[in-house]
């Protein structure tokens, strides 16, 4: 060793003895502390802060999901995402699952990016809606939960991906599902100030579901099923007031407002898409709900009247299913209605 030392210059000499004399420093500092007793166990440990903000952040809690005895059929009212294969993209084979159980977490796999954690969500929150819609008729209150559950999976989704038009569209499905429910409810309120707390409920939530359709317009401009479900909403909001008495002045220009306003944007689905026979009908049956509010007799509701009948025409020749008939009743009441409009200007004249 002291032969190696003086072949070497002397400042290296220098600097190797000063390396040598401070390791020797520190294994005998090292047998000191083993000599009083300490061990890994009475050494100093992070205090629970410093813990705690190493830890990774916890999730929100989520309502828990429910289950329907039946399941509902997927509606074409929820945005899909296309068809996976079962098993996990990237996960291990069955017959590595052990071996990936027993890796150390530093092999772990990575954690999901926000959009994956989102689209999770997103599946999730679709899988209680549907169950909620199969719940409405048979369990309202297990419905309602569901609904809830659908409707934090998605928020939670946007949260995470707020350009998702999945997690926004689907949002509003949930609240206009949940809209749906509290008018169901406020039509079998025994009371009328259940009925009217029941009906405010049903208001609010599909006034928050158009603002999430609006929201996935102003992302996908021209996205035909944000304009059919928002027309829905609107439509509904105007059938809580009570469509049946439209000589109601204070009600009668708020469900014009809303009826014209449904009617547009499902011109604005057949404008993207002229063949959609399912929005020709509707705009048929909104356009005859909004004659109803109009003023009798006047040129505003003939226009109303003869709309609503062409859309049912041309709903009829693209092939639209008519389930119970509603189209067609809406159409014999529509030419009904006009006749007698027709009669009218002409006992005026």
């Amino acid at each position: 060793m002291q032969a190696l030392l003086a072949s070497r210059n002397p400042e290296s000499v220098a600097k190797v003895a000063e390396e040598v004399a401070a390791a020797a420093a520190a294994a005998a500092a090292a047998a000191a502390a083993v000599a009083e007793g300490e061990d890994e166990e009475t050494r100093p440990t992070a205090t629970a802060t410093q813990q705690e903000k190493r830890q990774p952040a916890s999730p929100p809690s989520l309502p828990p999901l429910a289950s329907a005895e039946t399941t509902a059929q997927p509606s074409s009212e929820v945005w899909k995402a296309p068809e996976e294969d079962e098993e996990e993209e990237g996960a291990p084979p069955p017959e590595s699952a052990a071996a990936a159980a027993a890796a150390p977490a530093s092999l772990a796999a990575p954690a999901r990016s926000a959009e994956e954690e989102a689209e999770r969500l997103v599946e999730e929150g679709k899988a209680a809606l549907r169950d909620g819609r199969a719940l409405l008729r048979a369990s309202p209150a297990a419905a309602d939960r569901a609904l809830a559950a659908a409707a934090a999976r998605f928020e939670a989704a946007a949260a995470r991906d707020p350009l998702s038009v999945k997690a926004l569209g689907n949002w509003g499905n949930a609240l206009s599902a949940a809209g749906a429910a509290a008018a169901a409810r406020a039509a079998l309120a025994t009371d009328a100030a259940g009925a009217e707390a029941a009906e405010a409920a049903a208001d609010a939530a599909w006034v928050a579901a158009g603002d999430k359709y609006r929201r996935v317009a102003e992302l996908a401009p021209g996205e035909p099923l944000a304009m059919w479900n928002w027309a829905r909403a609107l439509a509904s909001r105007a059938g809580l007031q009570r469509a049946g008495s439209p000589s109601d002045a204070s009600s009668a220009p708020s469900a014009e407002r809303l009826l014209e306003s449904a009617a547009a944007k499902l011109d604005a689905v057949l404008a993207t898409d002229p063949t959609d026979a399912r929005a020709a009908r509707e705009a048929g049956l909104v356009l005859e709900r909004l004659a109803a509010w109009k003023q009798p007799g006047g040129k505003a509701r003939r226009d109303a009247l003869r709309d609503a009948l062409s859309y049912f025409a041309e709903a009829e020749a693209l092939g639209a299913e008519d389930e119970g008939g509603e189209a067609e009743a809406a159409a014999a009441r529509a030419s009904a209605a006009l006749a007698e409009a027709g009669r009218q200007q002409q006992q005026r004249r």
